[in-house]
């Protein structure tokens, strides 16, 4: 029987595994809110962060192929989650947004999750604030550099 490799996580990195899976939990819910499946949400969040995109750059962002991509466009156009367009500069190319009804809801979703969890920051010493914040960035900051070598 093979022996199981223990990894020693800092108690930090440990709270941030805990948090990685609640946000998971909490996207699924809300997709679940929204109506739509966790692959239709994915795409809804892409959208929500970069504003209207060619179809093409959203299928690589959710890691899709051009079919799935139509397929989760078209399931969340029928909700009026979001909008397509053509190119004014070339009509075969379409570009997709998300719609203000979408966004709407997320806001009224996230709204009670970012509220308390804005207010336990604002509840701690402000120097234990900036010490989480310097954290956070540092966290960010070291994902972004594995993903991009991923690239």
């Amino acid at each position: 029987m093979a022996q199981e490799k223990k990894i020693n996580l800092h108690p930090a990195s440990l709270q941030l595994s805990k948090i990685f899976s609640n946000i998971n939990r909490l996207e699924q819910e809300i997709a679940q809110d929204l109506g739509i499946n966790f692959t239709d949400f994915r795409a809804l969040s892409v959208l929500t962060r970069s504003g209207s995109i060619p179809v093409g750059h959203l299928a690589k962002a959710i890691g899709a192929t051009a079919a799935t991509t139509t397929a989760v466009l078209n399931r969340m156009e029928a909700r009026g989650y979001i909008k397509r367009e053509h190119s004014n500069h070339d009509r075969r190319e379409v570009y997709v947004e998300i719609s203000s009804e979408a966004t709407n809801r997320l806001n009224s979703i996230l709204t009670t999750p970012i509220a308390e969890i804005d207010g336990y920051v604002s509840s701690i010493d402000p120097n234990e604030q900036t010490a989480v914040t310097v954290y956070l960035e540092k966290v960010n900051r070291a994902l972004e550099d594995y993903l991009a070598s991923r690239s």
